[in-house]
């Protein structure tokens, strides 16, 4: 069950991170 946690802010952080990215990729 400890895991749950890092796993769900891994998971928040990537999909940030993706999102970001391809926000970057579309105005360009």
């Amino acid at each position: 069950m400890d895991l749950l946690l890092p796993c769900l802010y891994f998971f928040l952080f990537s999909f940030q991170l993706g999102s970001s990215t391809v926000n970057v990729i579309s105005v360009q």
